[in-house]
């Protein structure tokens, strides 16, 4: 569908506007069709089951008869011919732009990636965000891209390497300062001075980047605008474009991470003329935040320029920031607090952009100090980490300035960050209490 320059704008600010003014919090999900713990991994017959089942897109998607009953016995939806969608569903780009050969060692036990080959895993999302979009649903892209050092190895072929992480070598802040200034450049526009290394981690890194764009452009072709979250949680320290990584000075570092940043969008929408992607920022929640006379809108906006952002988000685990501090319920509320306490701010700041959660992530899976420690999920003497009380009330004092949107991350075995059916008491109010809240879709079967 091929659509000039001046109705992608239109439909980019269409998609802004609404977040804005939904009346409600627009309710996310990551990778709903891909993760494990999220019911049934809806590709196979169980979630420990490595064999694939060919369903039909409809079912594929949304597993809608599964999904309706569980709302039912629950009290959500009116029917059993009704159920709630989420209004955006994020996907991660490393699936279409890592490699992640099928024939790497412990490809069946993979449980996030075990079908996803790199043309097949563009081939089924492009499938799956269509489908979405049919029924009303917006894709967030975020993007856990492997250093570029690493050339297009997978990360099955570098044991015991962290791919997301820093080299820490000495020639790693020049690489960085490098790929920040003349990324968005094609290589006659290179200096002459760039080693050999920074040309081929600036070649690896554009690569990349026209991975992505085809995929963009394959949203296109169906009228689909995307949210994409490139770069995201740069404040902390575990990824190689954290922020202060670029320079031991921390405003040189500010101003290179944000060449970076505004030089991806250059390249991607001038080079390889993307145009249906809004952007994101979305920094993790930091242990700043939390002192007193803190200035959170300076804080949550180093490394950026505001005025050329789309979407203000937060990544917000409310096991963060809990080295120190037992596993309580108080400080997991302290810690959504602070997030909620931030967008407020930020909405008071930025009135025109929509501000939320990109990710949030509850950690319901892990014990606090009251929980029987050999209780079972499931059991009432392990209640998983509530927290009903904030959410049910509508987050109390933030009510003037709530979230426009708030996207849960993916529910694995060893980390279920959204409350599931079936699990414990506790869990079931929380569900209910999360579609009461949020403003979501009904659809008819």
């Amino acid at each position: 569908m091929k659509q000039s320059s001046s109705v992608w704008q239109t439909r980019r600010q269409d998609l802004l506007t609404q977040m804005q003014h939904a009346g409600a919090s627009w309710l996310g999900f990551t990778e709903p069709t891909l993760c494990g713990r999220a019911g049934v991994r809806l590709h196979e017959k169980h979630p420990s089951s490595s064999e694939l089942q060919a369903e039909s897109t409809s079912d594929l998607i949304f597993h809608k008869a599964e999904y309706a009953a569980q709302q039912l016995a629950l009290g959500i939806a009116p029917a059993a011919a009704h159920i709630h969608l989420p209004r955006l569903v994020q996907y991660d780009l490393a699936h279409v732009v890592e490699g992640l050969p099928e024939t790497r060692a412990r490809a069946a036990e993979d449980q996030q990636h075990s079908f996803l080959q790199r043309q097949p895993a563009f081939e089924v999302l492009v499938e799956h965000l269509t489908a979405f979009h049919q029924e009303g649903v917006v894709p967030v892209l975020v993007w856990h891209a492997f250093h570029p050092v690493h050339g297009d190895k997978s990360i099955y072929e570098m044991p015991g390497v962290d791919p997301f992480a820093a080299t820490k070598t000495d020639e790693e802040p020049a690489l960085l300062v490098s790929l920040a200034k003349h990324l968005h450049l094609s290589a006659a526009e290179w200096p002459s001075s760039l080693t050999e290394t920074q040309r081929q981690v600036l070649t690896t890194m554009q690569a990349k980047l026209q991975r992505i764009a085809d995929f963009a452009n394959s949203l296109a072709e169906e009228g689909i605008v995307a949210i994409f979250r490139p770069y995201h949680e740069a404040n902390g320290h575990w990824f190689w474009w954290a922020i202060d990584r670029f320079s031991d000075n921390p405003n040189e570092a500010a101003e290179l991470f944000w060449k970076l940043w505004k030089n991806t969008r250059t390249y991607l929408e001038t080079t390889c003329g993307v145009q249906n992607l809004v952007y994101a920022w979305s920094p993790n929640i930091a242990g700043s935040w939390f002192q007193e006379e803190a200035d959170l809108v300076s804080l949550y906006t180093r490394g950026i320029h505001p005025e050329a952002i789309d979407i203000l988000g937060i990544d917000c685990y409310a096991n963060n920031l809990s080295a120190k501090k037992e596993a309580l319920l108080s400080h997991r509320r302290e810690v959504l607090l602070k997030g909620l306490e931030v967008i407020a701010a930020l909405r008071r700041a930025f009135p025109d952009k929509p501000v939320g959660f990109t990710e949030l992530g509850l950690r319901y899976h892990e014990l606090l100090k009251d929980d029987v420690a050999t209780a079972k999920m499931g059991e009432p003497s392990r209640g998983g980490g509530t927290l009903n009380e904030p959410f049910f009330k509508r987050f109390s004092q933030f009510a003037t300035y709530p979230p426009h949107f708030t996207i849960f991350w993916r529910n694995e075995p060893h980390s279920l960050e959204f409350p599931l059916a079936g699990l414990s008491p506790e869990m079931e109010q929380e569900v209910r209490g999360m579609y009461t809240y949020f403003d979501t879709l009904v659809r008819a079967l």
